[in-house]
């Protein structure tokens, strides 16, 4: 069942992350490939950046989600 994966995935990413300052985005940043973000903050919390890229990497290793169809901070023309 893919919610059980989705938290299993959760728990993954802070196996692989939780002692890192920064992650390479897994999916296009702004429509940028590679992107280096910072998921900590000054005082070495997780910031807001670490729970989305979390999310990100659950709902794409789980299986819930091609990472083709998913991008962050996009930015529309008006």
């Amino acid at each position: 069942m893919a919610i059980n994966k989705f938290g299993e995935c959760k728990i993954q990413f802070d196996k692989e992350y939780g002692n890192k300052n920064s992650i390479i985005a897994l999916v296009p940043v702004n429509l940028e490939q590679n992107k280096s973000c910072i998921i900590k903050s000054k005082s070495n919390e997780r910031n807001e950046e670490y729970y989305k890229w979390q999310f990100v990497y659950s709902i794409i290793n789980s299986g819930m989600y091609s990472s083709d169809y998913i991008g962050v901070e996009v930015c529309l023309p008006n």
